[in-house]
Formats: C-alpha cells, sequence, structure tokens
C-alpha cells in the first residue's frame, strides 16, 4: 500500500490506538502503541516531526484519534479500513 511505502522509506510510522489486547493479537510490525484512551495523556510521548499513519479495527478510533493529534499540531493520516488492509507480511501477533 502507499502507506506501506511512506512507513519502509522513513517519511511516516505507524500508530497503532487500538487495547493492548488488540494489539498483542495482531499489528502491523515496528508500530508505536497508543490506545486512544491514553493519547490525551500520552501525547507528550509522540514527537511531532513525524508523520502517524494511524489504525485501528474500522477506522473509528483512529479517527478520533487523528482529531485529537491534528488538534495539537501533529501530521496524521488514517489506514482506511483499517487493521484488514494491512499486508499480512506486515503483521505480526499472538494471532498472526
Amino acid at each position: 500500500t502507499a502507506a506501506s511505502a511512506k512507513v519502509n522509506n522513513g517519511g511516516a510510522e505507524w500508530l497503532d490506538v487500538r487495547l493492548p489486547a488488540e494489539y498483542d493479537s495482531a499489528h502491523i510490525r515496528g508500530a508505536t502503541h497508543m490506545p486512544l484512551i491514553f493519547l490525551r495523556m500520552k501525547v507528550d510521548e509522540l514527537d511531532q516531526m513525524k508523520n502517524y499513519i494511524l489504525y485501528c479495527d474500522t477506522e473509528r478510533r483512529s479517527s478520533s484519534a487523528s482529531y485529537i493529534l491534528s488538534g495539537k499540531g501533529f501530521k496524521t493520516s488514517v489506514l482506511l479500513n483499517g487493521i484488514k488492509d494491512a499486508p499480512p507480511e506486515d503483521l505480526e501477533g499472538n494471532n498472526v
């Protein structure tokens, strides 16, 4: 995908905003994990110079996270259709 290419060439970083159990089950290799419920508290741990590609299962949480981060000056985009559109070879976790 175009998103994978952007990450692979260093132009962006994956940000998984799902719950810990979902992340442990399957996530995109190399993704930063920050559940949406903790995003406002932990936003200082993210690098404002990076472009983050957010994902969840359905786009709903990642869209909310994108809204929050954009309001704080971050450059974000959302992976359409969530993790199910990620290439299987890019996934790792307990249920991959």
